[in-house]
């Protein structure tokens, strides 16, 4: 008997060498084992390695033996639940005879009949239970069957905890590698909003640099803070000169007693009736700002303000245009006025202005002429 149970076991021995964690794997060994220990009916459970805990994992079938797919009920078992969970806590091999009728039908494909005796064997490795092997048969095993199915345990057991060490090694990997493309992928969709945030700064950027207005902010203690190109050609300064620079430099001597008002106690911007506006422009009044060579500089200036942001304190954004022209040619406008209003009051003839037989202005010469005050001369009809 020994040398028949010590044939076997080097027989399995040399096939388990080759053995994976299949389903196929786990039929193939029912269908060797049952026979020699006269069971017409087998099924394998292994431990659910999905699990952190493998002491306490539940075991699934792998694998039948004699049995049609529908012929258990379950394909888990818990530790301790019924027989299979009873020989993963004892991690004994358990023979139950007598079993009821309707529990395990066996089919010899000649007839069939209910199976007389269960024998759950527990598999383990390191102590921990890896496997139950159940065999269903009409007779109990014989002492050499007993031998065999107590000595099997210790050839699949060192080969399974193996499979299984390698098996778990390789989930380990592949949540890694799970997690490594996860992490690429985030670092894709990152990459993507950064690049999208860059051609958005760029986007506005290109804005503020080619803005056809002087674009000019400055904090809440009249620190300039941001120009645009035009507002550097405006004043005469080198790209990002006036940056970090207080804006008084900006305004004429005459002006400079004029203060951006420091921040109140709740943190609020200033008011943008006053700061740049107010030392820019004088008070509201569109006058002139100080080139970096000191001449004046007429403007008309806009004003927003900014909330605080990304950690940026409230600020005032300005947007300043260079008058130059349209002032010489108000102030020559303006000369030119004063000059015919001196000459129209002086002339040496009556001239009047005349529109739809009325009036509407006498110089004093018209007065003398008939001897009425120019008021009552303007508005009265010519006919």
């Amino acid at each position: 008997d020994e040398q028949w149970v010590r044939g076997i076991i080097n027989e399995f021995g040399a096939q388990l060498a080759h053995m994976e964690l299949t389903q196929e794997c786990g039929q193939q060994l029912l269908s060797q084992l049952a026979p020699m220990v006269s069971a017409v009916a087998a099924a394998a459970y292994i431990r659910d390695i999905s699990g952190d805990d493998l002491a306490t994992a539940p075991l699934v079938r792998v694998g039948t033996f004699g049995l049609r797919d529908d012929a258990l009920p379950t394909t888990q078992v818990a530790v301790g639940d019924g027989v299979v969970g009873q020989a993963v806590r004892d991690n004994q091999v358990r023979v139950v005879e007598d079993v009821p009728a309707e529990q395990v039908p066996l089919s010899t494909g000649v007839g069939e009949g209910p199976s007389r005796v269960v024998t759950a064997v527990p598999v383990a490795c390191d102590g921990v239970v890896l496997a139950v092997l159940v065999l269903a048969g009409f007779t109990a095993p014989t002492p050499r069957q007993r031998q065999l199915l107590e000595q099997i345990p210790a050839v699949i057991g060192p080969r399974l905890g193996t499979l299984f060490r390698n098996s778990r090694r390789e989930a380990l990997l592949e949540e890694v590698r799970e997690q490594a493309r996860q992490l690429e992928e985030q670092a894709a969709e990152l990459e993507r909003q950064q690049a999208s945030l860059r051609a958005t700064e760029a986007w506005y950027s290109a804005i503020i640099e080619s803005a056809p207005d002087g674009i000019l902010v400055v904090d809440e203690d009249g620190i300039i803070r941001l120009t645009n190109p035009r507002l550097d050609d405006t004043f005469g300064y080198e790209a990002a000169e006036l940056v970090g620079v207080p804006v008084e430099v900006l305004v004429p001597e005459g002006l400079r007693e004029a203060r951006v008002p420091q921040p109140q106690s709740s943190g609020t911007a200033p008011d943008a009736r006053h700061g740049p506006h107010e030392i820019v422009t004088g008070v509201g009044r569109v006058l002139h700002g100080r080139h970096k060579d000191g001449h004046a500089v007429p403007l008309e200036v806009g004003l927003a303000l900014l909330p605080a942001v990304g950690g940026r304190r409230p600020a005032t954004c300005a947007a300043v245009r260079d008058i130059t022209g349209k002032y010489a040619r108000d102030e020559k406008i303006r000369v030119l006025m004063q000059e015919q209003a001196v000459m129209f009051g002086n002339a040496p003839i009556g001239i009047l202005y005349v529109n739809d037989g009325r009036v509407l202005r006498a110089n004093a010469t018209v007065g003398d002429m008939f001897r009425r005050p120019i008021e009552g001369i303007v508005g009265q009809s010519t006919g």
